[in-house]
């Protein structure tokens, strides 16, 4: 598995991503790696990439803002999936 960063990212990129990743965020870090993988190329080395290397503090906020979403969406299906709701 980690072959795959390894050619998209190379080590030393996944240490800088590794290390923008909130401690408190480690329980959805596989939903934001796939949500990083369904970025478009051209997005993906031109921004998400070129701001892990150059502006980590841009990149820390777009990851923050990636977390966010994904935690709104986790309580959104676990209302919408509530059993006990009336």
């Amino acid at each position: 598995m980690s072959e795959l960063w390894e050619i998209r990212f190379g080590t030393k990129l996944w240490d800088y991503f590794h290390n923008i990743i909130d401690i408190n965020d480690y329980d959805i870090k596989k939903l934001i790696i796939m949500e990083i993988f369904k970025m478009d190329s051209e997005t993906f080395i031109n921004e998400f990439m070129y701001n892990l290397l150059n502006n980590t503090e841009l990149a820390k906020k777009e990851l923050n803002y990636m977390v966010k979403e994904l935690r709104q969406r986790i309580i959104n299906y676990n209302f919408l999936n509530d059993t006990n709701n009336d």
